[in-house]
């Protein structure tokens, strides 16, 4: 819930539920997006993953962990295509990892 909590207030105005980027959407590097493109869909992963394991339902936390995944494959991709083709977005963000911070600093 942090994680989601830091989403929305480093996006502000610009955190929307549907994947439409605007002409003039400013890019967000800070927060979580700071390490990864897509904290959002992180939180979201972990909701589906830890709300199920809460009540030791292991064989629910990793069916609906899959079903999420395979849902928002296609939208995460669809999102990321629109992101990558604004070149502001695409130079302070292409180098950060989609999902999963890097440990070591480069």
């Amino acid at each position: 819930m942090a994680l989601r909590l830091s989403v929305i207030a480093s996006l502000r105005g610009a955190w929307t539920v549907r994947a439409v980027v605007p002409s003039d959407l400013p890019v967000v590097d800070r927060g979580p997006y700071r390490f990864i493109r897509h904290p959002n869909y992180v939180a979201l992963g972990l909701e589906f993953l830890g709300l199920p394991l809460i009540g030791g339902a292991y064989l629910s936390a990793a069916g609906l962990g899959l079903a999420n995944a395979v849902l928002l494959r296609r939208r995460i991709a669809d999102e990321e295509a629109l992101l990558m083709a604004i070149p502001e977005y695409r130079h302070r963000m292409a180098h950060k990892p989609r999902f999963v911070p890097r440990l070591s600093a480069r």
